[in-house]
């Protein structure tokens, strides 16, 4: 990985620094200098190990969204609503699309009430227009 060998070489590269003839470092111009460099190679490497959990944090998301894209195979789209599927058609109630971008599959219930009905989440409670959903065929 790319920045990896970067975060070695500037940890490599303040190695050496610290390597100087204390010499060269009594030259006031060239002590402040080095101390500049110093500064500005503690700084990089510090950016670098930065980019680095956020490259981590990144692959970690993109593991867990295509997991959840494997798992879409056993669901259907129909009329704009997912269905949890069998045999390549939908069964049961809509699945919740509000949870399905958390990458979880929660089928809506249907409630019913002296004002009218609606379809629900039961776990974000989002309400959505009435759908009976499909039948479940015979073994399901």
């Amino acid at each position: 990985m790319l920045i990896s060998a970067a975060l070695q070489t500037v940890s490599s590269s303040l190695g050496r620094l610290e390597t100087l003839p204390r010499a060269a470092a009594s030259d006031p111009l060239v002590g402040r200098a080095i101390g500049e460099l110093r500064t500005a190679l503690h700084e990089a490497e510090e950016a670098l190990a930065g980019a680095q959990e956020e490259i981590r944090s990144r692959d970690n998301e993109i593991r867990r969204l295509v997991e959840a894209l494997v798992y879409r195979g056993d669901t259907v789209e129909r009329a704009g609503s997912r269905y949890r599927a069998a045999d390549g058609e939908p069964v049961g109630m809509p699945l919740c699309p509000v949870c399905e971008l958390d990458g979880r599959f929660i089928t809506q219930t249907f409630v019913s009430t002296k004002v009218g009905s609606h379809n629900e989440c039961p776990r974000c409670k989002s309400v959505f227009s009435p759908n009976l959903g499909f039948g479940y065929p015979d073994g399901v």
